[in-house]
């Protein structure tokens, strides 16, 4: 079998939640594809830190937060085929409040500073409902740590799946569950990007990291009982809880997550959030798919012809 040899390591990034773990599941147990996961420098954060550090070149392929690629599409390239999304439910992006959504204008609420994802998709449902609180950027883990004067945070990831939320807040709202509801899409938390420049420059190692990535995701759907057992672990969470969990998740990107993630760009655009509307760009579309094809390009299709309106969502601002 012919090896992929690479000169520097390919830094791959990792989410530092149990979200990930389908994906990473074959990479974790040793996994080799064609030579190149000996030559991966896998590097883990939570989704911000790792936003950051793709902006700033110190990771080369990486799960980056929805709203990070709306600000840096023009850098960045899309890997086909995969995502973390959901549909109706996500069970670990939680809005908990001392009072009902609607009654939070002028009200502090604690956004987090992990995943601009989620304090995004928090920003947006507040303004289309056309409620009006007072953001504070912190971070919360567990209950006892909320400051005096809060009266709601937003909490994501492994705390969220594992503290008693519901012991101490009499309003709980999954922000995936919000968004489905408006929308009827599923909402993309997370898509795996490449920087342009790397596709430029490795179009060959991004093919190799795309297909250990699939392949890795393969392994993981086929070894779903030893994920859960090592969430519950982890977590202190129930096997129920766990599997409860793993199936809300979804780690595809096909039309209807891509139509989610449009529209979620498209929103964070019209209520200001964002300065302008992104198209898709995706790795398999802006690379020559042979060696003396065409000069490298990134043109993509336009984005698809969708709106909050037509989504049953709430008036766009």
């Amino acid at each position: 079998m012919n090896t992929t040899t690479l000169q520097h390591p390919v830094a791959l990034g990792r989410i530092d939640y149990m979200n990930v773990a389908p994906i990473y599941y074959g990479i974790d147990n040793g996994l080799a594809m064609q030579g190149i996961s000996q030559e991966i420098k896998l590097i883990s954060g939570p989704p911000n830190t790792l936003n950051r550090m793709m902006i700033n070149g110190d990771l080369d392929i990486s799960p980056v937060s929805s709203a990070a690629y709306a600000r840096n599409a023009g850098e960045w390239l899309i890997l086909p085929d995969l995502a973390i999304a959901s549909h109706e439910r996500v069970l670990s992006v939680l809005l908990v409040s001392r009072y009902k959504l609607e009654a939070l204008t002028g009200r502090r609420i604690l956004i987090t500073d992990e995943s601009s994802s989620a304090r995004d998709l928090c920003r947006l449902i507040f303004s289309l409902k056309g409620v009006r609180p007072e953001f504070v950027v912190g971070r919360v883990k567990c209950p006892s740590q909320l400051p005096e004067g809060i009266d709601a945070a937003l909490v994501i990831g492994d705390s969220a799946l594992s503290q008693p939320w519901e012991r101490f807040f009499p309003n709980i709202q999954d922000l995936g569950t919000l968004w489905w509801n408006m929308t009827g899409l599923p909402f993309v938390f997370a898509v795996w990007a490449v920087r342009k420049d790397f596709a430029r420059k490795y179009p060959e190692r991004v093919t190799a990291v795309l297909a250990l990535l699939k392949t890795s995701r393969r392994f993981g759907n086929e070894n779903m009982n030893q994920i859960v057992e090592k969430a519950c672990a982890r977590l202190g969470i129930d096997d129920a809880t766990a599997k409860y969990y793993y199936e809300s998740l979804v780690y595809d990107l096909a039309d209807r997550e891509k139509e989610g993630l449009e529209l979620f760009c498209k929103g964070l655009y019209q209520t200001g959030i964002t300065d302008a509307i992104v198209p898709l760009f995706f790795f398999e579309n802006a690379i020559p798919k042979t060696v003396g094809q065409a000069p490298f390009s990134y043109a993509d299709h336009p984005p698809r012809s969708i709106s909050l309106e037509t989504a049953d969502c709430c008036p766009a601002i």
